[in-house]
């Protein structure tokens, strides 16, 4: 549990065991004072199993996760050809093709016809 504002508190480990906080495994931080970020940090880190925070990918919204999720399916689909020694490099060169542009689109390197489509395809315009 993460508990910010912790520089408003003048005597915090009174104020976790008042507080029946204390049998959870907190980290106390203030955002604004930047004290304990780095620990929040490395703690998260940790318990994710990660190495360094640099390990660690943030999506913000569906679409960068399903352009992840395609691209990751397409280099899937291109490991399985490798393996089959597959004399078709045509295919090969399709799904990274496939894994590239789902990649292009998760940086925004989209075309703007696409972001049109996008947009429009979520609205109904009538007369």
């Amino acid at each position: 549990m993460v508990v910010n504002k912790s520089d408003l508190i003048d005597k915090p480990a009174e104020a976790i065991t008042k507080s029946n906080l204390s049998s959870y495994n907190l980290e106390l931080i203030s955002a604004d004072k930047n004290i304990n970020i780095d620990k929040l940090e490395i703690r998260i880190i940790t318990e994710l199993g990660l190495k360094t925070s640099q390990d660690l990918v943030l999506l913000n919204n569906l679409r960068q996760k399903e352009a992840v999720e395609t691209a990751h399916k397409r280099l899937l689909a291109c490991q399985e050809l490798l393996k089959e020694n597959s004399e078709n490099l045509e295919f090969i060169a399709l799904e990274i093709r496939s894994a590239l542009g789902a990649l292009t689109e998760l940086v925004g390197a989209t075309e703007n016809e696409d972001i049109l489509g996008r947009i429009f395809s979520k609205f109904c315009i009538g007369k």
